[in-house]
């Protein structure tokens, strides 16, 4: 019995140190601030649903509708009906993957020998799915509509005959990802010092590369909150 038990313990040691971790995200990395993180996927929205249609991964890329409900976040969509990924997507978990800019950082940009890297934001969104059909599939159509259209345009939802908005929506389905965990990572030089912190920032801006430039303004605002 004292053996079983110092077995049971020790396995028990074991699974708490080599818990399943969902991204591999270092310290320095790490993102954990709930309100951060939402206000990260509502700028970049245009994300990838990923689940398992038939035993392999499948991927959307689809623009979400960020809306917050309480503690609670959900992730509004619609995909076409064409789409196999959505047959079996209540049956399980999925993740929505949002990425930000990201930008090459070479080593030459270093006052010392090291390697080159990559600086990138990103955030993962694991949960489970409902299906949207009818009324509930028009208010989620209805909220991306609003999002972007301007509501002068003829492509406002409000400008367009009720018939045609039908007839469009048997051609999709809505789906609406309650959120159980997030995960984030901003890897943005954070485990540099100062000098090189702010040289890199330099050589980012000095590029022509928009995405660069937009890391290197996301590094700034990183060390002015920090």
């Amino acid at each position: 019995m004292i053996k079983a038990t110092l077995w049971i313990c020790l396995l028990s040691r074991f699974f708490l140190i080599f818990e399943i971790t969902l991204m591999y995200v270092p310290p320095n990395f790490k993102v954990e601030d709930k309100n951060e993180i939402v206000a990260f996927m509502k700028k970049y929205n245009f994300a990838n649903l990923v689940s398992q249609v038939k035993g392999r991964l499948w991927a959307t890329h689809i623009p979400f509708v960020i809306v917050e409900q309480g503690d609670e976040v959900k992730l509004i969509a619609h995909i076409s009906k064409g789409n196999r990924q959505w047959k079996a997507i209540e049956t399980q978990e999925v993740m929505v993957i949002f990425n930000g800019s990201h930008a090459f950082v070479s080593a030459d940009w270093y006052d010392h020998e090291n390697v080159s890297t990559w600086n990138y934001q990103t955030v993962h969104a694991y949960g489970k799915v409902r299906v949207l059909e009818g009324a509930a599939l028009f208010e989620a159509v209805k909220m991306l509509n609003e999002k972007y259209e301007h509501p002068s345009s003829s492509a406002h939802i409000d400008n367009i005959s009720p018939d045609f908005v039908a007839r469009e929506m048997h051609g999709i389905v809505g789906v609406e990802v309650t959120v159980t965990e997030l995960v984030a990572a901003y890897k943005m030089s954070q485990n540099r010092d100062n000098h090189n912190f702010n040289e890199i920032i330099i050589q980012l801006e000095n590029t022509k590369n928009v995405d660069s430039q937009q890391v290197a303004d996301n590094m700034r605002l990183l060390k002015k909150d920090n």
